[in-house]
């Protein structure tokens, strides 16, 4: 039995029981697709002569599941201004480069 018990936008949080194991558990769901194509998007868009200290740029877009995911993996806030190297490390890596939204290492 499943039931989306909170829907925010695109992000659901599901109600459900395991068949495995019987207990009860809440999973947040979100589609990704969205964000991923905009990312794609924007990398091909982005300006070739625009430099990385030249102003504000946004560098990546983050789906709110993945920041849980990061934030349980962290055990803290993966934005909070103290924990910015992890967060690079994290974007630059292979795994998470669909997540940028422009070429190169932040």
């Amino acid at each position: 039995m499943k039931r989306i018990i909170e829907q925010r936008g695109d992000v659901k949080e599901v109600y459900h029981k395991d068949p495995g194991d019987g207990k009860f558990h809440i999973e947040v769901v979100q589609d990704v697709a969205q964000y991923l194509r905009s990312n794609k998007e924007s990398q091909g868009e982005f300006r070739r002569g625009s430099k990385w200290g030249e102003g504000m740029h946004k560098v990546a877009s983050v789906p709110e599941v993945v920041i849980a995911q990061w934030w349980k993996e962290l055990g803290d806030n993966p934005l909070a201004k103290h924990n910015r190297k992890w967060l690079a490390a994290k974007l630059n890596s292979n795994e998470y480069s669909a997540l940028r939204t422009r070429a190169g290492r932040i």
